[in-house]
């Protein structure tokens, strides 16, 4: 006759239907806070990263219009006027500034020609004593003689 074995192992759970203890849970949710923390630290430099490069986007497009504006006012010999102006671009406000350098040794070197270095500097209405963008062109004609 056999004899049917009973084990005390069979009452008690198996570790798949135990459950998480409040322990385990705590640090569940503690290793998920940090982890969750961290990549927002990414996400909020990335938007800087990307609302710095829209202003400086924008500044730079500022001043390729002035330089066009200036190749269609002052082509060749025209006298260029200094100006100062505001410019709108969504919801931030640009100072571009359009002024002429003075004349170095660059005319002594090359006698035939007259040149005039134009400077285009953008910069934010909320830091104008710094510009975003300089632009440097030469404008000048040809003496023919």
């Amino acid at each position: 006759m056999a004899r049917k074995v009973t084990s005390s192992l069979r009452n008690t759970p198996s570790l798949n239907e135990r459950g998480l203890t409040v322990l385990e849970v705590v640090i569940a949710i503690a290793v998920l806070t940090i982890t969750t923390a961290i990549l927002m630290r990414f996400f909020v430099a990335g938007d800087r990263l990307y609302s710095k490069s829209v202003v400086v986007k924008n500044a730079t497009h500022l001043a390729q219009n002035e330089a066009e504006i200036l190749k269609v006012e002052a082509p060749l010999s025209e006298e260029i006027e200094e100006r100062e102006y505001e410019k709108e671009v969504g919801k931030r406000s640009y100072i571009i500034r359009r002024s002429v350098v003075a004349q170095d040794s660059l005319d002594s070197l090359i006698n035939e020609f007259t040149l005039r270095e134009v400077r285009i500097q953008v910069s934010d209405q909320l830091k104008p004593e710094e510009p975003l963008v300089t632009f440097r062109m030469l404008q000048g004609y040809h003496i023919i003689q």
